[in-house]
């Protein structure tokens, strides 16, 4: 059997990554779609520098964090 997710309306942030991994091309707009979908108007993207590996790493870190703590307020 399989599982259609239906859209939420809870809030929830996207923390999206501003560059792209090489080994997954358009995967920025395609995780961007995904997520509208499954969130719906729940949904706040929040862009922060780097990949999708790198988004993680010193400097770029920083952004993610303050990104969660802005969360965690809402």
């Amino acid at each position: 059997a399989s599982h259609e997710a239906t859209p939420c309306e809870l809030p929830a942030t996207f923390v999206r990554q501003t560059g792209e991994a090489e080994i997954f091309p358009g995967m920025h707009r395609d995780m961007t779609d995904y997520w509208q979908q499954v969130c719906g108007a729940g949904l706040r993207v929040v862009d922060v520098p780097g990949d999708h590996f790198t988004c993680v790493q010193p400097p770029n870190a920083e952004a993610v964090a303050r990104a969660l703590l802005e969360e965690d307020g809402r």
